[in-house]
């Protein structure tokens, strides 16, 4: 997981490997995994803890619980293919929210197929079980093959002996289905992705490696949500270093920071166009500029600085590029200096806590000092960091995509008496209109007639011209009448 390729020789090798998987098994995301259903089974697993560990692909829906029915395809057993021919039916649901959990087994292919297979089919979760006696399943990372774009899903990998467990029951309750005719007895899971809430503000880390493109993106659409968060939370940026006692002089000189008397090094970065000694001195300065908007109380110019900064990707180092966005986000320069010359100190701190976070892979993300699992997505975390609130800001409403539906029932809303002022409102508002339009109306109709009517007397008089005496009874009735309807 260190994404080192190394020239070694065998012996060194295995030692970096036993290395690499000590690190890899610590600091996973925790949750509650549950059976509710049947009995037979909850007996089984009474009084002991269903091991698990999360992909670091898919989205994991934190502060929220799934339950669902647990189904299993002994033709599709390892979900390397399409499950063809396969409809999920609603049967032994237990809520109105459809959430299948589609057992699979490990093995054949990557865990990115078969979660993407399990998608396909309509599975909300996909749930792993281990192929290896003796292997817990929390000493075990899924990580992303490069495939697991657009997964959306939770994977879950449990033990072997639950994952048989589980998958017993299936088959039995199932065969004692067709044979005996018994009715199905359902496994029904709850897994709570719990997230911890020590507070009214979450605290969260960013572990990196300076021009990784991966993680450049990712904070430059981080920006966005971290505006809207504001002073409800607090993300401080880290530098992502290991330790290289093995290393060959070839990949020191080209990866690693040597100031120390020993080589400290950049993890392999994700399409990046700097070296490793390059992206160790960048992130340095990134972490100056970040220490000096914190003290000037204004840590938004750091993000501000990192949206910029991204224009500076070049083939090579480019310190030009890189001074003028430093001018142009207003950063102090002179703090930046006088914090330079504390690099042994402050590599060396992020050194001793990127151990102490235990971070297997990188980039990485911790909330409230949890390590964040799931695909690296500014919506995702967004959703992540507001399931880690005590009191729940009204900015993590302010979505389309609620984190749960307590809190959406919780979220401001508008109440009865509102919608009942709205229409009374909307009422006067068209009979206003309506008593405006018969006025106007009648008004018009009025006006019509009384052209009609002088234009048929005009006709009449120039018809009885011949009479056309002063003192003739028909005239002087005529001008009276006329007179009368322009009143």
């Amino acid at each position: 997981t260190w994404g080192f390729y190394i020239q070694q020789k065998e012996k060194k090798m295995e030692a970096m490997s036993k290395l690499v998987f000590l690190l890899s098994v610590i600091g996973l995301t925790l949750c509650s995994v549950k059976i509710l259903s049947p009995p037979s089974l909850v007996q089984e697993f009474s009084g002991r803890e269903i091991k698990h560990s999360y992909a670091n692909f898919g989205k994991v829906p934190y502060g929220t619980i799934l339950a669902g029915r647990v189904y299993y395809y002994p033709e599709f057993k390892d979900a390397c293919s399409k499950f063809t021919n396969i409809t999920l039916n609603r049967e032994g649901d237990p809520d109105n929210d459809f959430s299948p959990i589609i057992l699979v087994e490990r093995g054949v292919c990557a865990f990115a197929r078969k979660a993407r297979n399990v998608q396909e089919l309509g599975g909300a979760l996909t749930l792993v079980m281990n192929n290896m006696d003796n292997n817990n399943p929390d000493k075990v990372i899924m990580v992303d093959d490069g495939t697991g774009s657009g997964i959306a899903i939770p994977t879950l990998l449990i033990s072997k002996r639950d994952g048989e467990a589980i998958r017993a029951k299936i088959i039995e309750t199932e065969m004692n289905h067709r044979i005996k005719g018994i009715n199905k007895e359902y496994v029904v899971m709850d897994i709570d992705f719990e997230m911890d809430k020590p507070d009214d503000r979450v605290e969260y880390d960013i572990w990196y490696t300076s021009g990784d493109k991966r993680a450049m993106d990712f904070i430059r659409n981080m920006n966005y949500y971290n505006k809207r968060l504001g002073k409800h939370a607090l993300m401080t940026p880290h530098i992502a270093l290991v330790g290289c006692i093995w290393c060959s002089q070839e990949e020191i000189s080209r990866s690693c920071n040597t100031a120390h008397n020993r080589s400290l090094c950049a993890p392999r970065t994700h399409k990046s166009a700097l070296t490793g000694k390059d992206a160790i001195s960048l992130g340095l300065k990134e972490k100056c500029i970040y220490n000096s908007c914190q003290n000037d109380s204004n840590a938004q110019k750091w993000w501000d600085y990192m949206e910029a900064v991204g224009a500076c990707e070049s083939t090579r180092f480019d310190h030009a590029c890189v001074g003028k966005v430093m001018a142009e986000s207003k950063v102090d320069f002179r703090k930046v200096q006088e914090c330079l010359q504390k690099e042994e100190e402050i590599l060396e701190s992020e050194h001793q806590a990127y151990k102490d976070a235990h971070i297997a892979y990188n980039p990485a993300l911790v909330i409230n000092n949890r390590i964040y699992r799931g695909a690296l997505d500014s919506h995702n975390v967004f959703k992540s960091i507001c399931a880690g609130f005590n009191e729940t800001p009204n900015v993590c409403f302010d979505d389309y995509d609620v984190i749960t539906e307590t809190r959406r029932e919780e979220s401001k809303s508008i109440g009865a008496g509102t919608i009942i002022a709205l229409i009374i409102i909307l009422i006067a508002i068209n009979v206003g209109l309506l008593i405006c339009y018969r006025r106007w109306s009648k008004r018009n109709d009025d006006e019509e007639i009384r052209q009609k009517v002088t234009q048929t007397i005009s006709q009449y008089i120039a018809l009885k011209g011949s009479d056309s005496r002063p003192g003739n009874p028909q005239n002087q009735a005529t001008i009276l009448f006329l007179s009368l309807i322009h009143i």
